[in-house]
């Protein structure tokens, strides 16, 4: 709930093509999720995307930015009150991680302002397979590893050697191209590879980075008095008006679903 009260404008490269330069790129996912174990035929999905480089990874979505940009790319170009912001299906939240200082953040855009909140580093005893594939003309091997109480199956091409991967799935020699669950229940798959340049920037820069506490403590006086919120940081009487539609990607309840399988199974 307190991810789908957050605010996000995304920026991103929306061309998909291979190349051959791959120190650093972009790759494609198509992410499927089953939230509720009795409606196994019934998956959440998003297409993502991960920016990556042999330093870092930034994974989000793709799926937001295609369908909520145009709506929110006029928010503050003078506007006495803000358009309806809608509580909707799309991941706003995305994933910053930093390989050499083994360091894991949440990035949640919020109005004028991006909140990083530090989480648990991913810890992944892979064990790596010999079978090999192709993926849209990558070489890929196989790997195992248990991680938050699901076993993952993944292909990785040491032919991109980052140690990049969706989501929260990292640590091997080569970039992760698509990764499942033993259960079928949690699936990325390949959509697409682009390459391009090394960005160095350091994304923590100009940020609110919070604890999980503090960003609790926050998120718990947004869902209280939203408008109130808002007013502060903003620091006019400006309203908001919330509304909440579709399927958050929290997994709350929709059309008579629940999430009873969430992402991390165990702490």
């Amino acid at each position: 709930m307190i991810s789908r009260l957050i605010v996000a404008i995304l920026t991103i490269t929306p061309l998909i093509s291979v190349g051959q330069n791959n120190s650093a790129g972009v790759v494609y996912y198509q992410f499927k999720h089953q939230k509720d174990t009795t409606q196994p035929d019934r998956f959440y999905q998003e297409e993502m995307m991960l920016h990556f480089s042999s330093s870092s990874s930034l994974y989000k979505s793709y799926t937001w930015y295609k369908d909520d940009s145009a709506s929110t790319a006029g928010i503050y170009q003078g506007k006495t009150e803000l358009p309806v912001i809608k509580l909707s299906k799309y991941s706003f939240e995305s994933w910053y991680t930093v390989f050499e200082k083994k360091e894991l953040y949440r990035f949640q855009p919020f109005i004028y302002d991006t909140m990083a909140i530090k989480a648990e580093y991913p810890t992944i005893a892979w064990q790596l397979q010999t079978e090999q594939k192709k993926i849209s003309g990558f070489l890929a091997n196989k790997a195992i590893g248990q991680f938050k109480g699901r076993t993952y199956e993944v292909w990785y091409t040491p032919e991109i050697p980052v140690a990049a991967g969706p989501w929260k799935l990292n640590g091997l020699p080569g970039l992760i191209l698509e990764a499942y669950d033993t259960k079928r229940q949690v699936v990325f798959e390949f959509l697409g590879f682009q390459n391009t340049k090394v960005d160095s920037r350091d994304l923590l820069k100009g940020k609110r980075i919070l604890t999980s506490s503090e960003f609790n403590d926050f998120g718990k006086k947004l869902v209280a008095n939203p408008n109130g919120v808002v007013q502060g940081i903003m620091g006019t009487s400006t309203q908001v008006n919330f509304q909440k539609t579709g399927n958050g990607s929290d997994g709350s309840r929709i059309n008579g679903s629940r999430n009873n399988n969430p992402l991390e199974l165990t702490n």
